[in-house]
């Protein structure tokens, strides 16, 4: 199936993704080699799922690599919906999720085995090469320098890299933070410390996964970062599906355009959603643009690729609006311009809601409102779940401040966060101006159909291809961008989905043309694009970028598959952990205050994510220091541990509990609470935080 040219290309990928990390620090591969085994085994057992279930939606006039990139997204969404309803019923016992896992890869690779004919016979009818194909194929090399950079970063332990994201602050404190109470709980339920597990955890799904087979949720770290990596990879995988609707030559350099993206590099250092929201959003793409293919079954395809969309939005909200909306849009004025039925996006839209559905009934049954913490003007929230300072604590913290509500702040966010990212690349001023140059020429071509009284080609063209893409594209970069910009925090990686897009838009304008000479230069846009996206994506690791700071980067320091730096005594990033957690180990119990990282901490630990009702702080609100500490004593805990920058940081951003002040820590160390331990981070001694002990 494959001939001496594409056997060399792979070992050539494989030798500089592998062999680059190499290069940097053998011991990143060795990490990426034993963990991601067991990453693979997960989306290799999704991938197995995700066959079953494609066999209710008749795929057989999709090329077999686009019915294997579906099948995989569709797997991977059922396979987290899997998890939480068996893990909603307390079933996570290790052996029998490695037995699920097993049967699944078995699966997987008997529908491989089945399907290798029809790969032979597929492969025997293609064209002969055309246009410098063969030299496309050689340019998807370039992604495997990326790929290494993503080896690198996911190999780190969480909260070491990316000042940007508070060193991981809230991939600790909920992505990985609460699959580990899950975990250590021994099933899924609500979490009243931490507001954020109500959101759809439909990637954090898989990290609990990652932490059942482990059996140790620290141990699963990097196995769960990456599968995160490797979503970014089918990611990819689904944007070069995309583009080969309209040629191979345009599938080709959109998957390699997004493949050498900074921002899947950057996502790869935190076990994050984005990167698996963009393989569903791309996915999605995909099957909304087959849905007008289909000659029969398209009300099946539309409910695929609604589902797809609805597990988009199982990673993060902000994808309803900035996926599934315009996708849906796409495909009702598909069908108006094709002329074909309108049931098409109404079942799509079922599709949408009922891979939402799971999440919105846990939320609904635990709180008493589907998307809690969201819309509690409309749907409010059971009694005892919130109050009226925590709603305001939550309004306050992610609308923008006055200063930032501006249109020419936001303008200039827009400006800063995406259309001059480095994260993004070139990809988005050449995608938008095609996208503007597309949508010209389209309407230029429709006066001009009218004035002749022809009609429009609404067949399977490469010319149709190119219009159906280029308005779905059209569609998600414009109620995206405005979604963006009027409804998010302007965080750029909410905007990650629209990688996609912009890499197909650019792809098309720079391969518009088959003849031998605009394939050359479409070539030479793509090499160009790539080395000024590594330049940016090498950038990611430096440190010291400050006027006047020296430089280094992060990878000189060594920290791959290092999780000891995170918690040992000597940990330059968080000494309190190995402390705390030898109280836990000696049978101890410690209310964590002012810090919700709860990750790296035992059973044992309790934090509050600072939107949540603390009882604490309730209570420090009425009592007497005397009385409070007696409350502190028979609820159990031996100590106290109070991260004093973390208060100072919250009360100056999101907000913080106005009963827990310093002071009120003075007044309890004056009525018995012993101050045992404090720690630092720099050479100059000062204290972050400080251990008290509770008196018997």
């Amino acid at each position: 199936m494959t001939t001496p040219s594409a056997r060399i290309r792979l070992l050539l990928f494989l030798l500089v993704a592998i062999g680059g990390a190499a290069i940097v620090s053998p011991e990143a591969v060795i990490v990426f080699v034993s963990q991601g085994a067991v990453s693979c085994a997960i989306l290799i057992g999704a991938f197995g799922l995700g066959r079953l279930l494609m066999s209710a939606v008749p795929a057989r006039d999709c090329p077999i690599a686009t019915q294997f990139v579906l099948a995989a997204a569709l797997g991977t969404g059922a396979l987290s919906l899997l998890v939480l309803g068996l893990g909603a019923m307390g079933i996570m016992h290790r052996g029998a999720w490695i037995s699920v896992i097993a049967f699944l890869n078995v699966v997987a690779v008997w529908q491989v085995a089945r399907s290798v004919p029809s790969l032979r016979a597929e492969s025997a009818s293609k064209l002969p090469d055309e246009c410098g194909m063969n030299a496309m194929r050689w340019m998807c090399v370039a992604t495997a320098a990326f790929l290494a950079l993503g080896i690198l970063a996911s190999t780190m332990p969480p909260g070491s890299i990316w000042q940007a994201e508070g060193n991981g602050y809230d991939v600790l404190e909920y992505h990985l933070g609460a699959p580990r109470d899950y975990f250590d709980a021994g099933r899924i339920g609500y979490l009243p410390n931490n507001i954020y597990s109500n959101f759809p955890f439909g990637i954090e799904m898989l990290y609990l996964l990652s932490m059942i087979l482990h059996g140790d949720a620290v141990r699963a770290v990097y196995t769960a970062k990456i599968v995160n990596l490797l979503l970014g990879v089918l990611a990819v995988l689904a944007i070069w599906r995309v583009g080969s609707r309209v040629s191979p030559r345009v599938g080709l350099a959109a998957g390699v355009l997004a493949g050498t993206a900074p921002f899947l590099v950057y996502l790869s250092g935190v076990a994050y959603v984005e990167n698996g929201m963009l393989f569903f959003a791309s996915s999605a793409l995909l099957a909304s643009l087959s849905v007008g293919d289909a000659k029969v079954n398209a009300s099946r395809r539309s409910l695929l690729a609604g589902v797809l969309a609805g597990f988009a939005v199982g990673c993060k909200y902000t994808a309803l609006p900035m996926i599934a909306l315009p996708l849906v849009g796409f495909v009702f004025v598909d069908a108006v311009r094709r002329k074909s039925s309108r049931v098409a996006p109404v079942v799509m839209s079922l599709g949408v809601l009922i891979a939402m559905a799971p999440w919105l009934i846990k939320n609904g049954v635990a709180t008493g409102n589907p998307v809690f913490p969201l819309a509690t003007k409309w749907f409010g929230y059971a009694d005892g779940v919130w109050d009226s300072s925590c709603e305001q604590r939550w309004i306050d913290g992610h609308q923008p401040k006055a200063s930032e509500s501006s249109i020419a702040h936001r303008v200039g966010r827009l400006k800063d966060q995406i259309l001059m990212s480095k994260q993004f690349g070139p990809i988005v001023p050449i995608g938008i101006a095609s996208i503007i140059g597309a949508t010209g020429l389209a309407i230029t071509r429709r006066r001009a159909a009218d004035r002749r009284g022809n009609a429009i080609d609404n067949g399977t063209s490469s010319k149709d291809a190119t219009a159906s893409l280029m308005l779905a594209c059209g569609m998600m970069v414009a109620i995206s961008l405005y979604v963006w910009m009027f409804h998010t925090h302007l965080v750029d990686r909410f905007a990650i989905a629209l990688v996609g897009p912009f890499s197909l838009a650019s792809a098309v304008a720079l391969f518009r043309s088959c003849s031998d000479r605009s394939t050359y230069c479409g070539i030479l846009g793509v090499g160009i694009i790539a080395m000024l996206n590594l330049s940016s994506a090498k950038d990611l690791f430096s440190l010291g970028q400050d006027a006047g700071a020296e430089r280094y980067s992060v990878l000189d320091l060594e920290m791959f598959g290092r999780t000891d730096w995170m918690t040992s005594a000597d940990s330059p990033f968080f000494p309190h952990v190995a402390r705390i957690n030898r109280e836990i180990e000696n049978g101890g119990r410690v209310l964590v205050v002012g810090d919700a990282k709860r990750f790296y901490l035992d059973a044992g630990a309790d934090c509050c994510v600072v939107f949540n009702r603390y009882p604490f702080a309730d209570a420090a609100d009425e009592m007497s220091p005397e009385a409070l500490l007696e409350w502190i004593g028979r609820r159990g805990y031996s100590h106290v541990y109070v991260d004093w920058v973390e208060m100072q940081r919250l009360r100056s951003t999101y907000g913080f509990w106005p009963s827990i002040t310093p002071e009120l820590f003075e007044r309890l160390t004056k009525a018995g609470l012993a101050p045992i331990a404090s720690f630092s981070r720099s050479d100059d001694g000062r204290a972050y935080s400080t251990l008290f002990k509770v008196p018997s």
